[in-house]
């Protein structure tokens, strides 16, 4: 065995090892010691001749000039003499250790490594936690550590895996089953599918959606729910004489040709209410035929316009895509402020920069408003539950509080902390990953001022 062990402090004259039992200050196998700048450092063989097979703790120590002793360290170590053994025996039991060779055997032909699959009664154990331990013994007789797996013992009646063969969704309010809205699916055992849900006739505020599915036993699956927000949108209102201007400035400083584009476009206004974005997309391009047009769509992200010209010697042609900022529209309005954009390019043959300026007028967005906030605090059931290894953990705040949020084990230990802080007032949702975590039952409980409320969730592995 070789050891290297660095002791600092006073000048180290002697090093002394021992096995499992203390002989006393001086009595132990000495080690030749060398000090070098106040470190001693030892490298060499620890006979072990002596000892049994097995686990056994190894003990060395040293003594400064001062004739004093310091603190012991220690290091587990295992003895195997290199005689070739095999696992002639394997046993399991539960909870209980009932001594060597009394738990419940395992079939097995004895082989230095054994890989085996067995199905391990739970007859007689009560709905709950359970460890489970299984050993195994050696050719010599001596017998290994047990290894242990947590389990959990519910004697609910099970339901057979048969295909989904319908589903279904309501919001907020549960009206029984198959009485809900229909969703299309293909009988599978498993099913991933896309589908469009309205809510035009929903509230504004929040609202929890449910969807569950149904087996061809006609068994009906614990619903999965999403929380979501409605709010009002802002309208914008135009008539159809409002026009998008778009035209170039300094128009002599092009090299090569002139460019033709129409000073101004009828828009459609129902066609250019979008969502709230942090910028509009332009793209314009050269070398088309037809001069002088614009069109305007609706696309997600803002309006996008696609101006076309031409130059008119037909030589080369410029491209250009860049981003402006829109105004977000806090309340219902019919008209909003001008946009300037400046633009260089050096596309043309001259290698000449370019510089014109576009005016957007009218640009039309949305606005989400103000959510409607919780009445009231609380917690909800996490979801999944139970979980392996992740799960969400959603509260509601009716106002502005300090919030702490925080998971305990059975023993009241705690675990983690998820939320520390003040938060704004709705709704929040956490993940709370258990990865290092094991099996059980596990609380979590939030504090916002004077709320305080405890739910518990199950992790299995």
């Amino acid at each position: 065995m070789l050891l290297a062990s660095p002791l600092m402090g006073q000048a180290v004259t002697q090093l002394e090892y021992f096995f499992d039992a203390d002989p006393g200050f001086g009595n132990g196998t000495s080690i030749s010691v060398t000090e070098v700048d106040g470190e001693v450092n030892y490298e060499g063989s620890i006979m072990t001749s002596s000892l049994s097979r097995g686990l056994h703790t190894l003990f060395i120590r040293a003594k400064n000039s001062d004739d004093e002793w310091g603190l012991t360290i220690k290091k587990l170590i295992l003895v195997d003499q290199g005689e070739a053994r095999e696992i002639e025996a394997l046993e399991y039991f539960f909870d209980e250790d009932p001594g060597h060779g009394s738990g419940t055997a395992i079939p097995i032909t004895a082989s230095a490594q054994i890989d085996k699959e067995a199905m391990l009664s739970t007859e007689g154990l009560s709905v709950g936690l359970h460890t489970v331990f299984i050993r195994a013994k050696f050719t010599d007789g001596s017998w290994g550590m047990p290894i242990k797996k947590l389990i959990l013992i519910d004697q609910s009646d099970p339901v057979l895996v048969s295909n989904i063969i319908s589903a279904e969704y309501f919001f907020n309010t549960d009206p029984g089953f198959a009485a809900a809205t229909p969703i299309s699916v293909d009988a599978a055992a498993d099913i991933e599918t896309t589908f469009t849900i309205p809510s035009t006739n929903l509230p504004i505020g929040d609202q929890i959606l449910f969807v569950r599915v149904m087996n061809a036993d006609s068994v009906w699956g614990m619903y999965s729910s999403e929380v979501f927000s409605l709010s009002e949108v802002a309208s914008l209102t135009f008539e159809s004489s409002d026009t998008l201007e778009y035209f170039q400035d300094s128009p002599e400083l092009l090299i090569a040709g002139d460019i033709g584009i129409s000073s101004s476009t009828d828009i459609s206004a129902d066609s250019a209410i979008i969502k709230i974005s942090n910028g509009f997309l332009e793209e314009d391009s050269l070398f088309i035929d037809d001069p002088g047009s614009l069109d305007i769509d609706s696309v997600e992200s803002g309006i996008k316009i696609s101006g076309n010209a031409s130059l008119e010697d037909y030589q080369d042609a410029i491209r250009t895509a860049y981003y402006i900022n829109n105004s977000e529209v806090s309340e219902k309005a019919d008209t909003l402020k001008e946009f300037s954009i400046t633009v260089y390019s050096g596309a043309f043959a001259s290698e000449s920069v370019v510089k014109y300026v576009e005016v957007l007028d009218h640009i039309m967005t949305s606005n989400e408003g103000e959510l409607g906030l919780p009445k009231e605090f609380s917690l909800r059931q996490n979801y999944p539950n139970p979980f392996n290894p992740s799960t969400n953990i959603e509260f509601a705040l009716p106002e502005q509080a300090v919030v702490s949020l925080k998971v305990y084990n059975l023993l009241g230990r705690e675990i983690s902390t998820l939320v520390s802080g003040k938060l704004n007032a709705g709704i929040h949702k956490i993940e709370f990953n258990a990865s290092g975590l094991s099996t059980g039952l596990y609380f979590y409980r939030i504090q916002a001022g004077s709320f305080m409320q405890t739910k518990k969730m199950m992790l299995i592995k």
